[in-house]
């Protein structure tokens, strides 16, 4: 086998597949898969397709699918682990209705954490430990995809794809990051603990 091939055939592998989603004020949303690598198969994290879409319903059985599709489109070891939303009452809908879908822990979500979200995804990407497909670079030419030019401050209500992108990062690199915070778990056993 030659060694493009080698090299084309270890950058589909990947470790799982996951999608991030998050909502503009627009009720429009943006959706992004994502692989996360191999340790011998760089980099560790690839922005594989991305999609602007209006917010419905079917929007998570369509994301679901498109995982599934990619987890064996990309040899994922692991499948999909699930599109990560916002919102968690949305979660919840979604799970009910068997869905694979999970919460963005809120403490990632909160207006406070939003420098810190950007300073995390900018350090990975100057690491070079964010690849992107040539699909989503395609569709950069086409769309405005304002994650690329994005260089801190408040979150922006009209573009849903630079919350994505950095939530994306966060969730695919970071796990001390988008772990629950140790205050925030002992908070949620308390009110679990009083019911």
């Amino acid at each position: 086998m030659s060694q493009s091939k080698i090299a084309d055939v270890k950058s589909k592998i990947c470790a799982a597949v996951y999608a991030t989603m998050a909502r503009d004020a627009a009720d429009g949303c943006a959706v992004l898969y994502w692989a996360r690598g191999l340790p011998d198969y760089p980099p560790p994290l690839r922005l594989l397709d991305w999609e602007e879409r209006q917010f419905m319903p079917s929007a998570f059985e369509d994301v679901d699918a498109r995982l599934v599709s990619l987890a064996k489109e990309r040899w994922a070891t692991n499948g999909s682990i699930g599109l990560f939303v916002e919102d968690p009452r949305l979660a919840a809908l979604a799970k009910q209705r068997g869905r694979n879908v999970r919460p963005i822990h809120e403490h990632l979500t909160q207006p406070a954490a939003w420098d810190q979200l950007w300073t995390v995804a900018a350090f990975y990407i100057r690491e070079g430990s964010v690849g992107v497909t040539d699909v989503a670079r395609e569709k950069f030419k086409s769309s405005a995809f304002a994650a690329l030019t994005f260089s801190g401050g408040e979150r922006p209500n009209d573009d849903p794809t630079v919350p994505a992108w950095l939530y994306g990062i966060v969730i695919g690199l970071d796990a001390a990051s988008a772990r629950i915070p140790p205050s925030a778990k002992l908070t949620a056993a308390k009110g679990q603990s009083q019911r």
